[in-house]
């Protein structure tokens, strides 16, 4: 499903957000057999070597003028850099959680933000295809992901939040079904999904 977006486009009405369903599976089919057959440093040196691959895929789609979305975006090889993060941080951390200071998760979160917002403006339009904009962006996506990561990993969250933990446990289910509420939302009000024009304050927020 995702090389059919990244070939053709989006798939249509509510169906594609499971592009990024696609890739997953193609990991876990053989992550499994990775982690069964290397050690945790052999773990760290294969996602060193999958997050190298993933930017030169990067690099060459640009080269080849493939728009970032979705032509980079749904394409496995692009992708894998973000999987090779987490199984790289895996191997590193070993089930240990590092201390940080509150000071320093507050930091961290800033530069999180600060660092996707840079990230964004180089990848946008989505249909970039400029290998200055989409490899920078893309490397300080990955930035930002490990800063975001590393704010939140053992933070306590406060009484006040903790009714919202449920939101975050069914926040995928979400995502792969929240197309389909923009669609209605827009039969009900003229509006096409994800886009913006005046008065459309009342419809994004019955959407949400």
């Amino acid at each position: 499903g995702n090389w059919l977006t990244a070939a053709r486009g989006f798939l249509p009405l509510g169906a594609s957000p499971l592009w990024s369903i696609c890739i997953e599976e193609q990991f876990y089919l053989f992550w499994p057999w990775v982690v069964r057959v290397l050690d945790r440093r052999g773990i760290l040196w294969l996602s060193i070597a999958l997050w190298l691959m993933s930017q030169g895929s990067v690099a060459i789609l640009c080269i080849m003028k493939v728009p970032f979305e979705p032509g980079i975006w749904c394409n496995t090889f692009a992708a894998l850099q973000y999987f090779a993060l987490g199984s790289g941080l895996s191997a590193i951390l070993a089930g240990r959680i590092p201390r940080v200071s509150n000071f320093d998760r507050w930091l961290l979160l800033l530069m999180s933000l600060i660092v996707c917002v840079l990230a964004g403006g180089l990848l946008w339009p989505p249909d970039v295809t400029s290998l200055g904009h989409v490899l920078p962006g893309v490397l300080l996506a990955d930035f930002a992901s490990v800063f975001l990561f590393f704010s939140l990993l053992g933070a306590r969250l406060p009484a006040q939040a903790k009714s919202m933990t449920y939101l975050g446990k069914i926040s995928y289910g979400l995502y792969i079904m929240h197309f389909w509420i923009w669609i209605l939302v827009g039969m009900a009000f003229g509006m096409k999904p994800y886009t913006f024009h005046p008065g459309s304050a009342l419809e994004y927020l019955i959407a949400i």
